[in-house]
């Protein structure tokens, strides 16, 4: 319901644009994959300072990979950066393959969303609504499926309505 303060709205399909989307992005390494994903944020012309970014996120994975055992990572600073950004804003990007990125079980990721929030409340938001997708049945797979960058964004945006109208 809407009086959960507004967790009824749309938030990934408003931080997230067709532009910040890499399908398939051509990347191997750990390092080259957090470099591309802030890349792609920028082209939401919402970074301001791409390197404090890219250095928050390498820090944050060197502390503790965002890596999942279902081949998913969430790279993100630790704590918002509201000076190195205009607005919240995400990207996303599936590797041809799965590369090794530190999830603890020894698994490939393939499907890395860069959060970047310009306040804490949101982010947690954001991991929170990202979280309950990954869990709907058969979302991951659709999304390894999507060859193309709009496709994704339409996966993604859509798998996200249905979550609101289920709530």
């Amino acid at each position: 319901s809407a009086a959960r303060g507004g967790d009824a709205e749309p938030l990934l399909a408003n931080l997230l644009s067709e532009a910040s989307i890499a399908v398939p992005l051509a990347a191997s390494t750990r390092a080259s994959v957090l470099k591309e994903l802030v890349a792609l944020a920028e082209q939401s012309w919402q970074v301001y300072d791409p390197e404090a970014i890219l250095d928050a996120i390498r820090q944050r994975e060197e502390m503790v990979s965002t890596a999942l055992p279902s081949g998913v990572a969430i790279p993100h600073p630790r704590r918002p950066l509201p000076a190195a950004l205009g607005e919240s804003v995400m990207a996303y990007a599936r590797t041809a393959s799965g590369i090794p990125f530190g999830d603890p079980h020894g698994g490939l990721t393939d499907l890395f969303f860069l959060v970047c929030c310009r306040d804490d409340r949101t982010h947690l938001r954001v991991l929170a609504r990202l979280t309950r997708l990954f869990l709907r049945p058969g979302f991951l797979e659709e999304l390894r499926a999507a060859q193309t960058p709009s496709e994704s964004w339409e996966k993604i945006v859509s798998a996200e309505q249905q979550l609101l109208q289920a709530s």
